[in-house]
């Protein structure tokens, strides 16, 4: 029986290009170094569009669609007992 032999050779994760391609701000990836880990490539959530609203308070710089708006009104009268109601 014949031994493999290995050869150890240093190359990059990702070649330059690689890299411009992965990080084409339109794409919304981002890659994490950690110290003496693996680099992780990975795919930017944007909360307002993966979380549902009961779980962010409204940016008051920047204004919600409509319908993101009307759904956080909604919920939020639901949420709110009724100031006439008794218990």
């Amino acid at each position: 029986m014949k031994r493999k032999r290995t050869i150890e050779r240093e190359r990059p994760l990702m070649y330059a290009e690689q890299i411009r391609r992965f990080l084409d701000p339109a794409r919304g990836r981002v890659i994490v170094t950690r110290a003496g880990k693996r680099p992780l490539r990975l795919k930017i959530a944007k909360y307002f569009e993966e979380l549902p609203v009961t779980a962010y308070d409204p940016d008051p710089q920047h204004r919600e669609r409509l319908l993101r708006r009307f759904t956080r009104f909604l919920i939020g009268k639901l949420r709110k007992p009724n100031k006439g109601a008794t218990p």
